[in-house]
């Protein structure tokens, strides 16, 4: 039987996703099974993210087994990012399970990392975005600005600009808990957002997020919006306030590093990214700075394997 099945396998801090792919790339199942975190947490510790992987994993394994002898590759997420030292223990989930299926059917493996796990998916809905990039990662784990060329494969990755202190993700879940939503909040801030008045927040608004050519500086925004929210009671401002910081933040970081790069394509990715309201807003600002905005589907913004599944692909393509 011709091996044409690709596995990608990926444990992030708050999801357990498996997908695979033919050798088309398209999707054959892409499950994802967010992890439970108990209402007021900001977050789980990593032994406990290990542990509900572990159970997730197992209640599905049944799901991959009539197509054991048909992978050819199987990906694993092994760290969070793909730098020297990046390291979190729940991605020893992924990468384990992921040697043993491979092993088990006589594949392929491959490491990869997290953050190319998101790139990836966002390269699969952007196929006309040129060769070389910036992606720009916006999630509660980080918040980077990655020079890339790619070509089917990764040929370089180059960060070329970061936050200094918390995420963007971190600000809106850290700040979005504070006001009793449920972690992560981003997808319920921008809900409540939409069904409220938000006319006239354009008076109110001072801009408050840190960037310079040294990085970004996101935790005077936490305290900000903290102080704002204890003095006003009023949540529909807040969140404008923290999702509109995020958009000139963004603007103004890429509008510096595109033009001192001399790469006029920007491609948005991870879970961030997905926020309309974010993502209308840099569209609006971007396009005054000649900068061409690509966003990932917004499906694929959040954790998922679809994109590592596609790195196996990949791999198995640029082998032969």
């Amino acid at each position: 039987m011709k091996r044409e099945i690709f596995l990608g396998i990926d444990t992030s801090n708050y999801t357990t996703s498996i997908a695979a792919i033919n050798k088309y790339g398209h999707r054959l199942f892409d499950i994802r099974i967010p992890l439970e975190v108990k209402k007021g947490k900001r977050g789980l510790r990593q032994q406990e993210a290990v542990f509900q992987h572990i159970k997730n994993l197992g209640e599905i394994a049944g799901k991959i087994e009539s197509f054991y002898g048909n992978i050819s590759a199987v990906a694993s997420s092994v760290s969070p990012r793909n730098v020297e030292g990046s390291y979190m223990p729940v991605f020893e989930v992924s990468k384990n399970t992921g040697m043993l299926i491979a092993s088990i059917c006589g594949a392929d493996f491959v490491e990869t990392s997290h953050q190319r796990g998101h790139v990836r998916a966002a390269l699969y809905s952007n196929n006309l975005i040129s060769s070389q990039f910036i992606g720009i990662h916006i999630s509660g784990g980080t918040t980077e600005f990655i020079e890339y060329e790619w070509n089917r494969y990764f040929i370089k990755e180059k960060i070329v600009g970061q936050t200094l202190d918390i995420s963007l993700g971190q600000v809106i879940d850290r700040i979005g808990v504070e006001m009793d939503f449920l972690f992560p909040a981003g997808s319920m801030m921008e809900k409540y957002l939409d069904k409220i008045e938000s006319t006239g927040f354009e008076k109110e608004f001072k801009y408050k997020a840190n960037y310079n050519s040294r990085g970004i500086n996101l935790s005077g925004l936490e305290t900000y919006l903290s102080e704002l929210y204890k003095n006003t009671g009023n949540k529909a401002l807040v969140i404008y306030t923290a999702f509109e910081n995020a958009s000139r933040l963004l603007a103004e970081a890429s509008r510096d590093i595109c033009h001192k790069q001399s790469i006029p394509d920007v491609l948005f990715c991870g879970g961030v990214a997905s926020n309309k309201y974010i993502q209308n807003s840099l569209r609006n600002k971007l396009v005054e700075y000649g900068i061409n905005t690509y966003f990932c589907a917004p499906n694929d913004c959040t954790d998922n394997a679809f994109g590592v599944a596609l790195i196996a692909k990949d791999h198995f393509e640029e082998r032969i």
